[in-house]
């Protein structure tokens, strides 16, 4: 192990003699010290006010989760500086456990938005920015610019693993990179020199980490403990904590579980950087709370239903065809117990559709839908496999096959979900995603004065009101 690390070390030196006079790292610190709000092409900063406003639908959707009532509660006995705002729980703490708890009420929600298939990942990184914002009475443009940084750092040093391989190593991508991005956008927030920002990423290294969990309460956790350490790396290197620079430059340092993959690839955490397109308009939006292999399954067997014009009663039988990854996460529970189940199961998803039409803020509210004899039989006309001879291990892709009771066939193929970069929302259509879980915890009036806030974001001088409001005006709560 130990001659494998030096000679890993010795690689990036030779590397350094050879002509590469910064650290990667260091190029990344200082575009993060220099980029401007004012740098930033119009339609990201749309976008990004758009999923900045999904994250505020997931933060306060996940805050009525069982795993966000454990946080709520924990955080309460741990007491804290006032400083910023846990969302619908009605009170503050400091900035960390404000940060932990936020991104993992927004996981919670399983609304979370990714970059596929490096699986960058919105609730891992963007909630762990509305606390140090808030403290630091933060502009509008100030959390928009820290956005954007914070997902262009994470999606480069999860593209240069490349991350999506973590997942056959049964760890969390979106763990292991989302401290690093995390760090970044919070030193933008604190405005950290280029010096200090470097610190911070690098020390974010020594948080990353996650073994791949799902099904419970850690799942969600994870993202909390994510945001909370990119933070405290930020927080720590303002007051002169170091890291040791020139780690990440490793492949057997932050990328050791994939050092035997010969697809990492260091030059993509540097190559033109601040270039448009940024990374962060790479998201896919998800339109339903359940996990992101679900969403093409569900996407075209609704597709097939409308083009069809075909009734439940119509149906004979549905099969989906996956990757491998995906019909791991969603394909093998034919018969969920719990709600959270039902979320990682294509079974009930599916089901939801042929019953239901599709899948609503309402889909997993109501736990007796599982013993309901009417789902009982709609779930057993689901089958999935992950057999796809066209789709990669990793990839988000489905084709769905619907068969009549008369003996027609008909079949859809998705290779990203509706809501994807390659079949995008616009930002009334992604409003329109957020406001039924807005209203599950807001009333009518202050959810359009969040919606007026996030979306005219670049004309607020700071997030004060906008965070009073997630924190304190909680009308809602899980029946």
């Amino acid at each position: 192990m130990t001659d494998t690390l030096e000679q890993s070390k010795q690689e990036y030196l030779d590397t350094k003699a050879a002509g590469h006079q910064k650290r990667r790292a260091q190029n990344v610190a200082e575009w993060v010290a220099g980029v401007d709000y004012k740098d930033i092409d119009p339609k990201t900063v749309e976008f990004t006010k758009a999923l900045l406003l999904k994250t505020i639908a997931g933060m306060l959707a996940g805050s009525r989760e069982p795993a966000a009532r454990i946080l709520t509660t924990y955080f309460a006995e741990q007491g804290g500086t006032p400083d910023a705002g846990v969302v619908g729980a009605g009170y503050r703490t400091n900035v960390e456990n404000a940060a932990f708890a936020n991104a993992t009420f927004a996981h919670s929600s399983e609304l979370e938005d990714n970059e596929m298939p490096n699986f960058t990942s919105a609730y891992w990184i963007l909630p762990g920015l509305f606390p140090l914002a808030q403290k630091q009475t933060a502009s509008g443009k100030d959390l928009i610019t820290a956005a954007i940084v914070a997902w262009e750092v994470a999606s480069r040093y999860n593209s240069a693993g490349p991350g999506e391989a973590l997942m056959s190593t049964h760890l969390c991508p979106p763990t292991w990179f989302g401290p690093l991005g995390v760090a970044a956008g919070s030193s933008k927030l604190l405005k950290l020199d280029a010096g200090r920002i470097e610190h911070a990423i690098t020390m974010a290294g020594s948080w990353a980490c996650g073994l791949g969990q799902a099904g419970c309460d850690t799942h969600f956790i994870e993202s909390g403990h994510t945001a909370k350490m990119g933070v405290q790396s930020a927080l720590l290197a303002r007051l002169g904590a170091t890291a040791e620079l020139g780690v990440l430059e490793i492949k057997n340092g932050l990328y050791a579980p994939l050092v035997a993959n010969d697809q990492i690839d260091l030059s993509l955490i540097d190559t033109d950087l601040g270039v448009a397109p940024y990374r962060i308009n790479r998201a896919c939006i998800k339109k339903y709370s359940a996990c992101t292999y679900a969403h093409t399954s569900v996407d075209a067997l609704g597709l097939i239903i409308t083009e069809h014009n075909l009734t439940y009663d119509d149906i004979e039988s549905v099969k989906t065809q996956q990757g491998i990854i995906g019909n791991l996460a969603v394909g093998i529970t034919p018969n969920p117990v719990d709600l959270q189940g039902s979320r990682f199961s294509v079974h009930y998803l599916l089901a939801e559709v042929l019953l239901k039409g599709g899948i609503t803020d309402q889909t997993f509210e109501d736990l007796s839908a599982l013993e309901d004899p009417r789902y009982i039989e709609a779930m057993a006309k689901i089958t999935s496999t992950g057999d796809h001879e066209d789709f990669g291990v990793h990839d988000p892709g489905a084709e769905v096959f619907v068969t009549t009771k008369s003996g027609e066939e008909y079949s859809k193929r998705l290779d990203g979900w509706l809501g994807s970069p390659e079949a995008p929302l616009s930002t009334e259509e992604i409003r329109q995603v957020c406001r039924p879980y807005l209203e599950m915890s807001l009333d009518a009036e202050a959810a359009d004065r969040v919606e007026e806030l996030v979306l005219n974001l670049e004309q607020q001088r700071d997030i004060l009101e906008l965070m009073e409001i997630l924190t304190f005006h909680r009308v809602g709560s899980r029946r």
